[in-house]
């Protein structure tokens, strides 16, 4: 059967890395994909074509013209070891790490609170810039491991100039996870479900890579809406290595991370609940600054302060 566009209607979303399941069920919603359509089942595959949510737009070098440039912006080269989590590729360096994502988010009214939790896979490996991608015969990703994410944020949305919507983020945290059978996939709530969240499952045999410890608040932020895509997003954390598998330099380190948004579905310029986003973007390992640690004291902020209702 052939790929087509056409309407995948489904009250939950199944995303394994290189499909999205969709359930029908009674509160149904709308997400616009490409996608093979099976009609003798009530769940159907649907396909990631054109790098929808896997490598859709990932070469891109996406900026929130709202956030001020950051303070570390230069690319360091890191050491991946994937014999750190039992694969039996050698060790490579690596600069860029490729990934795509799908986020609910909910929004008090505009200006208002925003809030969001997402996952999302790394797709590939990128060095010495995002010209050359790493062939996964060389770092093992998606033969031997999988890479997953899970993050969640919290801020303020006010309208801008050009009719679009400016984001601020003042706490965001991230966890990246090795998935050595992989087998994760992630569940996403139905847009406009009450209460809706993202999860990962299949997680028994994951190993934490990766987490944050802050955020350099003045330089985290985005707009949805006019702009690149459907929008794009700038963040800096501090993260925190957990596994030998990243090396190269001290155990917590900056990384950028930026992205487009690639689709939108149930956001609007008011309030809403479990709005949809899917996008893609990149990460790079970054040289810090002296003076940029001290900023960090102003998004250490956990995300219980500003989230309106996720636990």
């Amino acid at each position: 059967m052939s790929l087509q566009k056409k309407a995948c209607i489904s009250n939950k979303f199944l995303y394994n890395g290189s499909h999205i399941l969709c359930e029908a069920g009674d509160n149904q919603a709308l997400i616009f994909v490409e996608m093979e359509v099976d009609m003798s089942s009530r769940v159907s595959s649907c396909a990631v074509f054109s790098g929808l949510l896997i490598q859709g737009l990932i070469v891109t070098t996406a900026t929130a013209t709202h956030i001020p440039p950051g303070p570390i912006d230069t690319p360091d080269a890191f050491t991946v070891t994937p014999a750190a989590i039992g694969a039996p590729e050698g060790a490579f360096t690596a600069t860029y790490l490729d990934y795509s994502y799908a986020a609910l988010v909910d929004q008090s009214g505009l200006p208002g609170l925003i809030s969001q939790e997402g996952a999302g896979f790394v797709s590939s490996f990128r060095h010495p810039d995002l010209a050359t991608v790493l062939d996964a015969s060389t770092t093992g990703l998606g033969v031997s491991y999988r890479l997953v994410a899970k993050f969640s944020a919290a801020g303020t949305v006010v309208p801008n100039a050009i009719g679009g919507v400016d984001v601020s983020f003042d706490a965001f945290s991230l966890e990246i996870f090795a998935d050595p059978s992989k087998d994760d996939s992630i569940v996403v709530d139905g847009v406009g479900a009450p209460d809706g969240t993202v999860s990962i499952v299949n997680t028994a045999d994951d190993i934490l890579v990766a987490h944050s410890v802050g955020i350099l608040a003045p330089f985290a932020g985005g707009h949805v809406f006019p702009g690149l895509a459907n929008g794009d997003f700038d963040v800096i954390l501090e993260m925190e290595l957990d596994s030998p598998f990243i090396s190269d330099g001290p155990s917590k380190t900056f990384w950028g991370i930026s992205g487009v948004n690639t689709a939108l579905v149930g956001l609007g310029p008011g309030a809403f609940t479990d709005g949809l986003i899917t996008g893609s973007g990149n990460v790079v390992k970054l040289v810090p600054e002296p003076a940029s640690v001290a900023l960090l004291g102003i998004g250490v902020a956990t995300l219980c302060v500003r989230r309106t209702r996720r636990s």
